[in-house]
């Protein structure tokens, strides 16, 4: 019987480095000597006649071939994965851990419509909810550190998979009684053209939006505050007369107005169930996902 041309040690080791950026990284990760990794790495070359990585001061660049070798280690840890969860499933019934990414607008509804629920419907099932911005969230499916991601305005890609959306159209949160509610509705993009403003960081889709906004219509909405807390964006809209581009989802029970603009752009914009394309989630993710699409199709994200 032939020998496989790498054995499971390179590829993961290959799968290591791509994910740290560097082969000492890669050894930190695992709890290896870089030794060890590099004189795998140089015997792999040797029998594939060709380099994997590029190696520089500045750490590892990935070829062509290694993209290659990379996948394969990639959809051989989705299939024993796969293998271990289902034959886990048959043994001990519907268990398994889950790591749910969730955007800072949704973890309410979440925690209400789907983590909630399956705590009492499947005690087997162990849940990690990660918080964090859209870009973040995408960039943690792709390396698998989460199995499902729910979030605002994700960027195009082939990375993902789009299982639902929900309409999340965007208003502008204002305190009661802020100058601008006495605009006529809806508000027009020059309306907001100098108006102070408080922001997610850069990442989140809500920051996206922001910055879109601005550059889309030529206009300027300065930034005085800048925190990755809802809850300090919208104690900040309260108090003050800063404002923010927020979906329903953001400002629900919080008190703050949130009025309509004219703006096609804003209106359109979604929420996104998420997984990594190319993945076969195991049983226990695929419960919670089904959860994440049934809260989509009942209810939405408000």
């Amino acid at each position: 019987m032939d020998e496989p041309m790498l054995d499971e040690r390179t590829l993961r080791y290959a799968r290591a480095i791509d994910d740290a950026g560097s082969i000492r990284a890669a050894a930190r990760a695992l709890g290896i000597a870089p030794s060890a990794i590099q004189r795998s790495m140089a015997a792999a070359e040797r029998r594939l006649g060709t380099a994997l990585f590029e190696r520089s001061a500045a750490g590892t660049r990935i070829t062509a071939t290694g993209e290659v070798v990379v996948r394969h280690a990639r959809e051989r840890a989705d299939l024993d994965a796969r293998m271990a969860a289902e034959l886990h499933q048959a043994t001990a019934g519907h268990e398994g851990t889950v790591t749910l990414a969730l955007g800072l607008g949704f973890i309410a509804a979440a925690g209400d419509n789907v983590v909630a629920p399956l705590l009492q419907e499947l005690p087997g099932i162990i849940q990690y909810v990660h918080i964090g911005g859209t870009d973040e969230l995408t960039g943690a499916l792709e390396r698998d550190d989460a199995d499902i991601a729910v979030v605002l305005h994700a960027r195009p890609g082939a990375s993902v998979t789009v299982h639902r959306t929900s309409p999340q159209p965007m208003g502008l949160a204002v305190r009661p009684g802020h100058p601008l509610t006495r605009h006529r509705a809806p508000l027009r993009s020059r309306d907001l053209d100098g108006v102070p403003a408080t922001v997610l960081p850069v990442g989140f889709g809500l920051r996206t939006l922001h910055d879109e906004f601005e550059r889309i219509h030529g206009i300027s909405m300065p930034v005085r505050l800048e925190s990755a807390s809802r809850q300090v964006l919208i104690s900040a809209i309260r108090a003050t007369d800063l404002v923010a581009l927020l979906p329903p989802a953001f400002t629900t029970d919080s008190e703050v107005e949130l009025l309509d603009i004219d703006d096609e752009h804003l209106r359109g914009v979604q929420a996104a169930v998420l997984t990594r394309r190319g993945r076969e989630l195991p049983p226990a993710a695929q419960h919670v996902l089904s959860a994440c699409i049934s809260w989509f199709d009942q209810s939405g994200v408000a």
